[in-house]
This record gives C-alpha cells, structure tokens and sequence, in this order.
C-alpha cells in the first residue's frame, strides 16, 4: 500500500464508487458491506471475514451505569430486538429493498426419513445378514452335536435352546469338558469332578476345571420314558472319554460305582481314562 498510494481512498463512499466504475476490490467492514449491496445491486461480499472485532459503549471505571448498560444490551440481543433494528434498517429502509437477493438453493434443511434412508436400509441389512447367519451357524452346530451324541436332532435343538435362552437349563452334555487338553505351557491342570445324583442313581453330572473356570454338564436329562427305558433293558450310561456317544454298562458295573460320591483330581482323571473298560 505504501507503495502504491493512489490505490487509496480517503471515505468509502469513494471506496465503492470505485469498485463499481473500476477494476477495483475495496476492503470494508462487513456489516457496512451489507448496507451497501442492498442498496447496490452490482456490488457483492466476497470471501469470509478476516477478522472479527466487537464495539461497546464506553464508561468510566466503576461507573454504576456500566452493569445497567450492558444487562440491556443482552437482553436486546436475547430478544430479539437488535435482529428486527438490524433488518429495519439494512434490509428495509433508505432504499434496502432496492436488490432482492435470491437464497442460495444449497441451505440445509431439516433431517427427514428420506435423508437417512441409505443409513436404515444398511443397518436393515445387517442386522438380517447377523440373523440368518446366526441361524445358519446354531443350525449346524446342533446338526453336529445330534450326530456326535447320537440323539434325535429336535431334541438336541430343544436342549440348545433351552440353553441359550433358559438362564440355568444345563446342556445335555458340552463335548468339550471330556476333549478339553491343557496346554503344555501352562501349569495348570485340568480338573474333572463326577458325581451320582442320589435322587436318580441313573443320572451322572460331571463338571470340569480349565484354568480356575468351571463348566458342568449332565450325561442325561430326568425324562421319565428315557428312565423307564434304561430300566427296561437293565443297562446304564457314562460318557465316553473318546467322546463317541455313551457307553452302555450293566447294572452290576453301575453298582459297583454307587460308592463314588465325588472325586476329583489324579483319581477322577483316571476314571475318566479307564471308563472304557467299565463296558467289558
């Protein structure tokens, strides 16, 4: 600017008279800005604001009318009132609906259904997706299980279900408790507790120990036809260590395990190792 002085103007009315007779960009405030291209149509604002600054109305130190001022002032502004001056005088009068600026066409509006349908639609989906998926994958993990156990796949599904959604319905079996192995690093050993349930001698439930977290299971459930069943044909069931189904016993070799409450530890571990032989 100092190098060029003649650039300068000494008022804005020159400042604007200028920009629109010339190749000329004038700088201004704002809101005198605003004044202006309501009253001149070929005039406009470009760019953001470089700055901002504030005015107020100055007092002396300590002045008592100091707090009564500015409590007005924010509550113009609260109200309202120094908006309706603002467009009274800028918008309406001396010439200010000499141009009528047109609202750009890009203002955001309200949010409707129609601007989030893309986020329903997707959310929409996977949720279906994690449903059908979900079924897909309890669908074959009971279809397995039936197999392994050699039981009836409504039933297992009936118990899987029980399960999942019956708080403290326990499995008929979890073929993990008997497959389970500890891991060499670990210290940790593997505990196997097994008990007869005095209320039905034909009933075993067995629980497991893996790291401190214990998980238990029952051999079979208290149905009485599978009770009047097993006393038909004078045989018993304990689970399989190879986890192949039961193994069928006789009713002698089931005795001789009545005096078995509970035991735990090395001896439970080897009772699961020679259960097989209990069949022979």
């Amino acid at each position: 600017m100092l190098m060029h002085p003649e650039d300068m103007v000494d008022t804005s009315s020159e400042g604007v008279h200028r920009v629109e007779t010339s190749n000329y960009a004038f700088f201004m405030e704002s809101t005198s800005i605003e004044y202006m291209t309501n009253r001149y149509c070929d005039l406009s604002m470009y760019g953001g604001l470089l700055n901002e600054k504030g005015y107020g109305i100055a007092a002396r130190h300590g002045s008592p009318y100091l707090p009564a001022l500015s409590r007005a002032i924010l509550k113009l502004g609260v109200s309202g009132k120094l908006a309706a001056l603002k467009r009274k005088w800028w918008e309406k009068k001396h010439g200010g609906t000499t141009c009528n600026h047109e609202e750009p066409e890009d203002i955001i509006g309200p949010i409707d259904l129609l601007h989030i349908s893309g986020l329903v639609y997707i959310t929409s989906f996977g949720v279906t997706l994690a449903v059908l998926s979900a079924i897909l994958e309890f669908s074959i993990h009971t279809y397995r299980l039936s197999r392994i156990l050699k039981v009836p796949l409504f039933r297992t599904f009936k118990h899987e279900i029980k399960t999942c959604f019956g708080g403290n319905v326990k499995r008929v079996i979890d073929p993990t408790l008997l497959s389970r192995s500890t891991p060499e690093d670990t210290r940790t050993e593997t505990i196997r507790e097994l008990e007869i349930i005095k209320d039905h001698p034909r009933l075993i439930k067995y629980r497991d120990s893996y790291n401190g977290h214990w998980n238990s299971a029952m051999v079979m459930d208290k149905k009485p036809k599978m009770l009047k069943d097993m006393e038909a044909k004078n045989e018993f069931f304990l689970p399989d260590p190879l986890y192949q189904g039961f193994i069928p016993i006789s009713k002698k070799k089931f005795d001789s395990l009545q005096c078995l409450k509970k035991f735990c530890g090395q001896e439970s571990q080897d009772y699961f190792s020679n259960i097989t032989h209990l069949s022979q």
